[in-house]
């Protein structure tokens, strides 16, 4: 429910979903301009140890939601 709720919010629309808000996203971050990861010399070979000293910092304790090995991939390869 929050998500549909964040998506009705951002995109406007009432009847917005998560894919919806996915791609609202998206878009807004390539406004944006953002360097990808790739731009700063990382690459998909750095991304398992990035990954697993990530999973130990003591930032990702306090996060509300646990993140597995594999989302922690899945985050860095989107974002590279």
């Amino acid at each position: 429910m929050k998500m549909q709720e964040a998506a009705h919010l951002l995109t406007g629309q009432a009847d917005a979903d998560g894919l919806l808000l996915a791609e609202f996203l998206n878009q807004f971050i390539d406004s944006l301009d953002i360097p990808r990861l790739r731009d700063w010399g990382l690459e998909p070979q750095h991304f398992d140890l990035i990954a697993t000293q990530s999973a130990s910092a003591s930032s990702m304790k306090s996060n509300p939601v646990t993140l597995e090995q594999s989302e922690l991939l899945a985050i860095l390869a989107e974002a590279h």
